[in-house]
This record gives structure tokens, C-alpha cells and sequence, in this order.
């Protein structure tokens, strides 16, 4: 008896085991997700420090500054991104300046270069600054003692700057998830071999692998087998170093769908088989001693939305990242969406940010055989089990596939 999405989900999120940490380099950290809360031990900046190349000034010295009252000051030194200076600046005096140069002492603000006029070893300033004006206070970006990065949280290229910024060279992370994949089926040929009657390349192989790297897992392919129960046996047997276990394929009802025959010898524990989803209906989960098991279907995009919908939370609640699922928003729907009642339906589109608001439009070719639709879709439409269907208009739930994909 097929269970029901919520119902799968919960079952699936129930087996997670937490995987063990990692001591990593930053270098290696973007993708990894971060074990530890990082707490600010310094100030950044640690000083205050110019953003300009320009000249420190005194508020009292330019309060008359005009067009046709300009001031003069007088430059008494040059002061070097990296330098420092013990120069208190004084009544009448500036101090050229460089950008991320250490402020001296009586700076109210910093004056940018192409606004002055230098003449000789003088300077003069025709308008009036602000109080630090172009100057980065200490601890302005992060004060000491500010959690920057929490627990849970996806390294990315901008955190490895302030993980650099504040001297973290190495960071605790969750090791990765392994997982191997299998594909099943005697139609099924390597992408080099040629093209005969009957026969398709397995390009669900190369889907998933994409898949499983992408969501911050370790593939491992054990390439393709006929539909020989045997065979899927054999093919499996040593997967002890696994994490998940993916089959695709010959898990339906068909005559040569033995993939449930050979997982249940295996010894795999049958947790449920067949969700009231579409496409993916014929989805397989189950436990195999640590190792958790999954059996997608062969139709391409099935095999992509179960993995999406399915395995991602599985691999993100394992690594400890602290959203589950791929975030939903609100869009309004360009065109009318017809579905089958008491399923829960993904339409793949196409959402985008116009006038203030989002818009979504749904595919006209929605099959499960058509993964030109899945690479071009940024979302899924959801269409919920109590609907048939969904208006023009109307405002629908939009499940985000990536961050990436925003635009």
C-alpha cells in the first residue's frame, strides 16, 4: 500500500544517522558543512583604518570649507596600507593616506584624493566632511565575540574569508556522506558504446553522481547490471564502507523488476515501497545493517525528483546542516496546471522575480522520460494530494531546486 509524501519523508529522516566529524583546512572547506559555532576572538578590523586613498582631516578644520573658501592643510606624512604612525594629527594638518592604512590619532574623517587639490606639499579642500567619513572602525565588520559562522551551516566562498580573517586555519565539519550507486536494466549502455536497437545510455548514472557531489556527498558508481537478481546481488554484496545504497531501476511491478528480490536476500529491511508522489511512485526504502537503501525509479526525471525530494534531506540531515529540505516560497502561477488527485505532484518550471513579485510558469512537456524539462527548471510546482487543479493566477507553493538557480 503506497504511504503518503509527509509520511515517507518522516520515515526516511527517522533512519539519519549523524556521521562523524572532520578536522579540515579552509582550502577544502567550501561544500562541507561546519560542526562547531566559530566565536570571534579578535576585532575586524583589528584597527581603524582608512577606506579610501585620500587624506585625513579635523572636523574643525574644513567646518568653513567652500567652493569659494577653500581650505589649506598642510601634508605632514604619508602613512602605507601595513604601516603604522604615532602622528597626532594637529590644527592645519593632513596626512596622505592609503586604503586599510591605520588612522592617526585626532582623524574625524578621510577626505578622498580625487576630491582635493594637491599642491606641493599641500592640499586644498573645498566642502565638508561628515564624522568618519570613509573611515572602518575597529570591529566594525565583526566586533570580539560575535558568532560568525553557526553549526550546521554550508561553508561557503565569502565564509572562508572570515573564517581567514579571523586566523581559523582549521574548522570541524561533518565528514561526507558515501554513497553508491548502481543502475539496473538490460536496456542500459555505457555513454561510449554505440547506439543499437533497443538499447539507451545510462544517463541516470551520471545525473545522481552530479546529484550526490553537488549535495555535498562522495560517489561511488558501481556501474550497470542486467536485470540478473543474481547479478544486482553480486554487484552489491561489498558496500560495508557505504553510507546509502542507490539503485535505479526495476523496482516497479514489471516482470523484469527484480531489484526488491535481490535487496530482500541481501538481507535489506523493506521500510516502505511506493510513495503516492508523481512522478516516483515506485520508490524503495529500506535498512541493510548501517547502511541505508534506496531504489529509484529508472525514468530519469522520477529518479532525480525521488533523489531530490528524498535522499538530499536524508544526506543533509546526516551531515547536520540545519535546514532539511530546499526552501518554498509563493509565486503566481502564468498558466493552469491539470493534476491527479490524491497524489502530490512536482511540475518542473520556471520562476522568476517580475514587478515586485514572484511568477512561476509550469512546462508543457511534464513526462518522466523528459529530462530536458529537468535540466532547465529552476523549480517544482507542488501540486498537494487534495488538488486536481491548479489556476492561472492563482498563488502556488515553489519548491526552489538550488541556490545557485536564483536569477
Amino acid at each position: 500500500m503506497p504511504i503518503n509524501f509527509e509520511e515517507a519523508l518522516k520515515i526516511i529522516l527517522e533512519n539519519a544517522q549523524r556521521l562523524p566529524n572532520d578536522n579540515i583546512t579552509i582550502a577544502k572547506a567550501v561544500g562541507r558543512v561546519i560542526r562547531d559555532d566559530i566565536t570571534a576572538e579578535i576585532n575586524v578590523p583589528p584597527f581603524t583604518n582608512s577606506a579610501m586613498d585620500g587624506y585625513c582631516v579635523r572636523l574643525a578644520d574644513l567646518e568653513n570649507a567652500s567652493a569659494k573658501n577653500p581650505v589649506r592643510l598642510k601634508v605632514i606624512e604619508d602613512i602605507a596600507a601595513g604601516s603604522s604612525s604615532d602622528t597626532v594629527l594637529g590644527f592645519g594638518q593632513t596626512v596622505r593616506i592609503m586604503t586599510g592604512a591605520p588612522v592617526p590619532i585626532g582623524t574625524d574623517a578621510v577626505v578622498r584624493q580625487e576630491d582635493v587639490d594637491e599642491i606641493d606639499d599641500e592640499v586644498l579642500i573645498s566642502h565638508t566632511v561628515k564624522l568618519n567619513e570613509n573611515i572602518r572602525k575597529v570591529g566594525e565588520d565583526i566586533p570580539v565575540g560575535t558568532t560568525v559562522l553557526q553549526s550546521g551551516k554550508t561553508i561557503t566562498p565569502a565564509d572562508l574569508g572570515v573564517l581567514a580573517s579571523l586566523g581559523r586555519m582549521y574548522i570541524r565539519v561533518s565528514e561526507q556522506p558515501r554513497v553508491v550507486i548502481l543502475a539496473t536494466g538490460d536496456e542500459l549502455i555505457s555513454i561510449d558504446e554505440p547506439l543499437s536497437k533497443g538499447k539507451i545510455r545510462s544517463s541516470n548514472t551520471h545525473s545522481i553522481m552530479g546529484l550526490i557531489e553537488l549535495y555535498g556527498g562522495k560517489a561511488w558508481n558501481l556501474g550497470k547490471v542486467a536485470d540478473d537478481k543474481n547479478r544486482i546481488k553480486e554487484k552489491l554484496y561489498n558496500t560495508q564502507h557505504a553510507d546509502i545504497v542507490i539503485t535505479m531501476g526495476g523496482v516497479s511491478v514489471g516482470k523484469y523488476d527484480v531489484v526488491k528480490a535481490a535487496l530482500a536476500e541481501l538481507g535489506v529491511e523493506e521500510l516502505f515501497w511506493k510513495v503516492n508522489i508523481k512522478p516516483g511512485k515506485p520508490l524503495f526504502f529500506g535498512k541493510w545493517d548501517q547502511r541505508l537503501v534506496f531504489g529509484l525509479p529508472g525514468n530519469p526525471v522520477s529518479s532525480i525528483v525521488c533523489f531530490e525530494q528524498f535522499v538530499v534531506p536524508l544526506m543533509n540531515k546526516m551531515m547536520g546542516k540545519s535546514n532539511h529540505t530546499q526552501p518554498v516560497i509563493k509565486a503566481r502561477l502564468r498558466n493552469e496546471i491539470t493534476k491527479k488527485p490524491g497524489l502530490r505532484q512536482f511540475f518542473r518550471g520556471n520562476f522568476q522575480y517580475i514587478d515586485g513579485g514572484f511568477e512561476v510558469t509550469a512546462f508543457d512537456r511534464q513526462g518522466s522520460g523528459v529530462l530536458t524539462t529537468m535540466s532547465f527548471a529552476n523549480c517544482f510546482i507542488l501540486g498537494k494530494e487534495d488538488t486536481e487543479v491548479l489556476k492561472k493566477g492563482e498563488m502556488v507553493e515553489v519548491q526552489i531546486r538550488d541556490f545557485s538557480m536564483w536569477t
